[in-house]
């Protein structure tokens, strides 16, 4: 009898290990689902070729991982929706802000949007994917 409710006791804590863990994994994936954040933005910049003009935008983004789908809005319009990717840093960022870049015909793009007090940023550059983008950018914020 004793054996019978000790493999029953078993069973039980490997059950409970296995729903703890997967939990675990789940939260972990979704991290950065629903998501919301506000910038101000002091020029025109575009993204993902569409141009943002001065004033407050508002992003969203869901996604699992390091992956998100981004969408810009300013007002109530929907300014343009992109792929991005959430860098980690070591530090908070001390304020909420952007980095451009300079394109060839001399307007600007924003690579990064980075939050007070976050660990991480989005990086919006789709050309440099896999590059930090704020290494070669210009500070948006003022």
């Amino acid at each position: 009898m004793q054996l019978k409710e000790n493999l029953i006791l078993m069973k039980t804590k490997n059950y409970t290990k296995g729903f703890l863990l997967g939990a675990s994994l789940l939260l972990a994936s979704v991290a950065f689902a629903g998501e919301k954040a506000s910038v101000k933005l002091y020029d025109d910049v575009k993204v993902n070729g569409k141009t943002l003009t001065p004033g407050t935008s508002q992003l969203s983004w869901e996604g699992t991982g390091s992956n998100v789908q981004v969408s810009i809005r300013q007002g109530k319009d929907t300014i343009a929706t992109l792929p991005a990717q959430i860098e980690t840093a070591k530090n908070a960022a001390s304020s909420t802000g952007y980095a451009t870049k300079q394109e060839n015909d001399g307007s600007k793009s924003i690579t990064t949007v980075f939050f007070a007090g976050k660990k991480y940023s989005l990086n919006l550059d789709q050309q440099s994917a896999g590059t930090p983008a704020a290494a070669a950018s210009a500070p948006g914020n003022r």
